[in-house]
């Protein structure tokens, strides 16, 4: 009987002689074999660049003041006897009754000044029918036309006291605090209350030095706020300071914007944006498509198969897209899929072109 070592050894012949004949019946690879197995194919999509109009906006941040701010004085001293509207309503007209001083002492001296007035007239109309008669002499008369002017002074002054005791809303807008309470003393010329306009409001900015140059009143700029959920608001700039912050290099703007629904309210935060200018024939690209590049930035094109990599200068950011100052041209394969790990002559196989979706 034939050894168990005698077998083993005789099998693992056989299996090396197989293997042996099977290598050399198989073809060698071929030099394009070999370099196809070295080079990645990497499948891509384009988007062919075309000029487009950029327009140059300029986003600032802005705070909300209200259009018009009045404190509402009163102008003689008394205890307040009545305050009429309540803090936020709306005064519909200019000269409506908001609040009255205890008018009584007012009154008196009003009736006291105006029987004062009658009397005299009374007493010149026959002293005017004596001289007339030759009875009065002419000095007689010009000192009763006298008292009679100055009791129509006193009446008059007496008249606008009372009026006073009367305080009226100075403007149209909403009452948005008191000052005051109904029973309390006040003094001639202390502030009872201050109205202001919301309709429409007054927006802050406060522009670098290299955005005024691009400012002018009248011009027209969008105005955002969070809570309006993307929505745009139309305002006009009305005011450009032409001096500035020393410290910080900024120039105050106002913009002038309408508010019907009273929703945009004092000291909330906005964004203005401002249309510096419009750039022909720019050429943009969709910012996923640029590479960083160590210090610099660059993008892939396709030509011939191959991607190829151009050094780019970016310039103005629009929404989802920048622009391409120096770096490429239009008409030029931008390669916007697959580009991340390309690098320059790599081999590329173009899957489509994107333009429809950017």
């Amino acid at each position: 009987m034939m050894s168990r070592k005698y077998i083993v050894t005789t099998v693992l012949i056989i299996c090396a002689a197989t293997f042996a004949a099977v290598m050399i019946l198989l073809p060698k690879p071929t030099a394009s074999t070999e370099t196809s197995a070295s080079e990645k194919m990497t499948d891509v999509r384009t988007l062919e660049v075309r000029p487009v109009v950029l327009k140059d906006w300029v986003d600032l941040p802005a705070s909300v003041q209200p259009s018009v701010l009045v404190e509402v004085p009163v102008e003689v001293s008394g205890r307040v006897d009545w305050r009429g509207p309540k803090e936020g309503d709306l005064i519909a007209k200019a000269g409506t009754p908001i609040l009255r001083i205890d008018q009584r002492t007012f009154k008196a001296h009003l009736d006291e000044a105006q029987a004062a007035y009658d009397l005299a007239s009374n007493n010149c109309k026959r002293i005017e029918q004596l001289h007339a008669e030759g009875i009065i002499s002419k000095e007689q008369l010009d000192q009763c036309r006298t008292a009679v002017a100055t009791a129509a002074s006193r009446l008059d002054i007496a008249r606008i006291q009372f009026d006073k005791a009367t305080v009226k809303a100075p403007i149209a807008g909403t009452l948005n605090k008191w000052y005051v309470e109904a029973g309390e003393y006040v003094n001639e010329g202390s502030h009872v209350a201050y109205m202001v306009v919301v309709d429409p409001v007054k927006v802050l900015v406060k522009a670098p030095e290299k955005d005024v140059p691009h400012l002018r009143v009248g011009q027209k700029v969008q105005v955002a706020f969070q809570f309006l959920k993307g929505s745009l608001l139309e305002g006009t700039i009305t005011y450009v300071s032409i001096v500035g912050d020393n410290a910080t290099r900024t120039y105050d703007v106002e913009i002038t914007a309408p508010n019907p629904m009273r929703e945009i309210l004092p000291a909330m935060i906005g964004t203005v944006r401002i249309l510096r200018g419009e750039i022909p024939d720019a050429v943009t690209v969709p910012l996923f498509s640029v590479v960083p590049r160590g210090d610099s930035t660059v993008v892939f094109v396709e030509k011939d198969g191959k991607a190829h990599e151009r050094t780019v200068d970016l310039g103005i950011l629009e929404g989802d897209r920048v622009q391409i100052v120096k770096g490429l041209q239009p008409g030029e394969k931008l390669i916007v899929e697959g580009h991340r790990e390309l690098d320059e002559g790599a081999p590329v196989r173009v899957q489509g072109s994107v333009e429809a979706a950017l």
